[in-house]
């Protein structure tokens, strides 16, 4: 949680706020139970290896009480593709993804396009909290967007 900043590995919302993990959960992000339709043998057996690798380990959050299914982990599943997923924690992610002012995400490659699409990062309640951090920058809950809007919309000015 801490090397994280205490955000969700996916949607970079706010998580470890509320006690005894009811927020957040450990992603496995090559999952320990991968879909064989999608991988090759070789594929799935290098994801069953990374179980216990540290660095294949991250805090996600849980979602919004019952809309839990809609986005993050819970959407992403065992999905898992070794051409179209970047770990969260590769440097690299941070130019997949740009933020509107409305709280929108948009992907600006065909990647982050895949991994928006399997993990519902777009989700309306996603869009909705990303609008209402943006719109109270004091209470930053979705950081890389908050410092990309005022990259895209204010050095512009």
């Amino acid at each position: 949680m801490r090397e994280q900043g205490f955000i969700c590995c996916y949607c970079e919302k706010r998580i470890g706020q509320q006690p005894f993990l009811t927020d957040r959960d450990i992603e496995h992000f090559m999952p320990r139970h991968p879909d064989s339709r999608l991988l090759s043998p070789k594929e799935c057996m290098q994801c069953e290896a990374a179980q216990l690798d540290y660095a294949n380990l991250f805090a996600f959050c849980k979602g919004e009480g019952g809309e839990s299914a809609d986005h993050c982990n819970h959407k992403k599943d065992n999905w898992f593709c070794f051409a179209s997923c970047i770990s969260p924690a590769d440097p690299r992610i941070r130019r997949l993804f740009g933020f509107g002012l409305d709280g929108t995400m948009f992907a600006v490659d065909p990647i982050g396009q895949k991994m928006a699409s399997h993990l519902n990062l777009n989700s309306y309640v996603l869009q909705e909290q990303r609008k209402a951090a943006f719109d109270m920058v004091l209470d930053v809950e979705f950081c890389s967007m908050i410092v990309y809007c005022l990259r895209e919309y204010l050095m512009d000015a």
